[in-house]
């Protein structure tokens, strides 16, 4: 707030978009929304499982679009979308609804690492999701919910305040994250070696 003061910066305090608190990140160069489910913050969480999963069609224009017509609130929801609501959104169309359903068809299967990075907790990207994945030799989602401990996700390359910012982002879209793996298969990242000939 010193930098404010002394620029009479006017920072706002809450988000513009759902109206609750704003927090000033730890580098003060950004201010982020406190409600995990505003739109604005979940417009970006599915901009970046679409980036994530390199799923053409969906840009963040497209994606608030979606959400402002009630079509798409979570990731999960991505996968249920109905088309006819597609089709029937100005400047839309039955044609960007196929398109958008064959393009989220042909992204179903993933790494376990892209599919906790996806949800961008904490702005965790996919090579510390690997580390912890590595670290700790989690197979599966559940791996991740094995403990409530916030410090469950220490390992080489992941501090405390890393480790607490993705388990408390893991506790709050849990549910998310199960009705999502209804729709997608998780691939296993390190596949078994195939010994020919059957010798070790």
């Amino acid at each position: 707030g010193r930098l404010a003061k002394l620029h009479n910066w006017n920072i706002p305090t809450v988000c513009p978009i759902c109206g609750s608190e704003l927090e000033l990140s730890e580098n003060h160069c950004q201010l982020r929304c406190t409600n995990d489910f505003c739109q604005s913050k979940a417009a970006g969480r599915i901009n970046k499982w679409t980036d994530t999963l390199d799923i053409k069609e969906f840009g963040l224009r497209t994606i608030n679009l979606l959400i402002e017509n009630k079509v798409i609130d979570s990731i999960s929801s991505l996968y249920s979308m109905d088309l006819n609501k597609i089709a029937a959104i100005e400047g839309m169309g039955k044609r960007s609804a196929e398109k958008m359903k064959k393009e989220l068809d042909a992204h179903k299967t993933m790494t376990l690492a892209q599919f906790v990075a996806g949800y961008n907790i904490g702005g965790v990207g996919e090579k510390v999701i690997e580390n912890i994945i590595k670290f700790y030799n989690f197979k599966t989602l559940s791996d991740f919910f094995g403990s409530t401990s916030s410090q469950r996700f220490v390992c080489d390359g992941v501090g405390s305040v890393i480790s607490k910012k993705l388990a408390e982002g893991l506790k709050v879209f849990k549910s998310d994250m199960e009705n999502t793996l209804q729709f997608v298969t998780i691939k296993n990242a390190t596949p078994k070696k195939v010994v020919a000939g059957g010798y070790d």
